[in-house]
């Protein structure tokens, strides 16, 4: 099947597969050939596609899946191959998003636009850190 993963840049890939496992908002699901078409919210998280028995890992942002007739497109916000991350920065970035989560004590009101940027800036540097560490096999 043909899975492609778009950004708000452009095309980031564009190749055949054997599957696909992402994460979306209900949990990870999987798509093989031949799945029934649907679409998913995607989380902040890592996807990973086998071609030819090679597994590939990406580092995702927030987006949605659209799964249709033997073509998978993600859109999402970031798209980046585990060997493209720079973990000193990812780890860095983390350093940076706890740093401010800490200013937060007790007062988690989910509708400060602060917070919800300095959650997604640690979702986004702890997936960067899981994918850069998974090796393609």
């Amino acid at each position: 099947m043909q899975l492609r993963i778009v950004t708000p840049t452009g095309e980031v890939l564009n190749t055949e597969i054997d599957q696909l496992t992402a994460s979306g908002l209900l949990g990870e699901f999987g798509v093989l050939p031949g799945h029934i078409p649907f679409m998913s919210a995607l989380k902040i998280g890592p996807a990973s596609y086998k071609d030819k028995g090679l597994l590939i890992h990406y580092a995702l942002g927030e987006g949605f899946a659209e799964v249709y007739s033997d073509q998978v497109t993600l859109f999402v916000e970031t798209a980046e191959a585990s060997d493209s991350i720079d973990v000193s920065r990812a780890q860095q970035a983390l350093a940076r998003a706890e740093k401010r989560l800490t200013e937060f004590k007790g007062n988690l009101d989910s509708a400060d636009p602060k917070l919800v940027r300095a959650q997604k800036a640690h979702s986004r540097a702890q997936s960067r850190i899981f994918v850069a560490k998974q090796k393609s096999n």
